[in-house]
């Protein structure tokens, strides 16, 4: 198979890999995954994590205040600079996240099952091989600038 060709099957494969973890494990939600970093880091100020998140102001501000409506974050305004705001979880969002890494850990293991130790450790390295090198590459840096 010529390098083109390669290249082609290994996103397509990628792409099935993605959608199927997508819909198994619905973790990439903005939901889930601001409740992960709060989770995480304890609090931290809203445009901090939409930074690392890589959400649009908009839509992490819609999904703030369905959270807050929820009762699973809380928003306070930032002491040190009355502009920006500070999210934490509440005891209830703590309590959700907590459950959602369980399932997360026993859906990883499940998914995991009948690969080998070594293959695992091979996967992650190529893996992360692969994500070092699409966040250097030049049209990524240009989109992000």
């Amino acid at each position: 198979m010529d390098q083109q060709t390669l290249s082609h099957e290994v996103v397509k494969q990628l792409h099935l890999c993605g959608h199927f973890l997508h819909f198994r494990m619905g973790c990439m939600s903005g939901k889930n995954r601001i409740m992960g970093m709060l989770y995480k880091n304890g609090k931290m100020l809203q445009k901090e994590l939409q930074e690392q998140l890589h959400l649009q102001s908009g839509s992490m501000s819609e999904i703030i205040i369905k959270m807050e409506a929820e009762g699973l974050i809380e928003k306070l305004r930032c002491l040190h600079d009355g502009r920006n705001f500070v999210l934490r979880l509440t005891p209830k969002g703590i309590a959700e996240a907590e459950q959602r890494r369980s399932q997360l850990d026993v859906t990883a293991e499940q998914l995991m099952e009948g690969v080998s130790q070594e293959d695992l450790l091979l996967l992650h390295e190529k893996l992360e091989n692969l994500l070092k090198s699409w966040q250097l590459c030049p049209a990524e840096r240009r989109t992000n600038d």
